[in-house]
């Protein structure tokens, strides 16, 4: 999926030490597991293009999967039935399933996109402008 069409996503990328628990707490409509032993926590599109990584000043997270109101900055996220060679024996799953109805039904969370903008977030980007788009901190291995 991409992200930025009314369906973001918080990838938690617990094989980097990230936490769900960096961010402050959010609303989320589903939430799916990952090959890594990650979760994708899926949220309404806040308008903020991806943050890769995504990392706040209590810690690592992982990736935000979002895109700018004017369609750049995407980033893709792996839906449950997707495969990888990077992982040949495991796939994605559905820990909480996706409710799209009560998603469309509620705005972008406040407290998120506080927390991504402080992050470094934003929502400037046009199609097509992939090389002027936001790359959170380096981690260090």
């Amino acid at each position: 999926m991409v992200g930025g069409h009314g369906v973001d996503v918080v990838d938690v990328d617990t094989k980097d030490d990230g936490s769900v628990g960096h961010l402050p707490p959010f609303r989320s409509f589903g939430i799916h597991t990952t090959p890594s032993g990650g979760r994708h926590y899926l949220v309404r599109s806040t308008g903020i293009g991806k943050i890769s990584p995504l990392a706040t000043s209590a810690g690592h997270v992982g990736d935000y999967v979002g895109g700018t109101p004017n369609g750049g900055s995407r980033l893709l996220a792996f839906l449950p039935g997707s495969t990888r060679p990077k992982y040949p024996d495991a796939g994605y799953g559905i820990e909480q399933p996706v409710d799209l109805d009560e998603l469309f039904d509620c705005g972008p969370d406040d407290d998120l996109i506080g927390a991504l903008v402080h992050a470094g977030g934003s929502r400037e980007g046009c199609r097509g402008e992939g090389r002027q788009l936001h790359r959170g901190p380096r981690l260090p291995r």
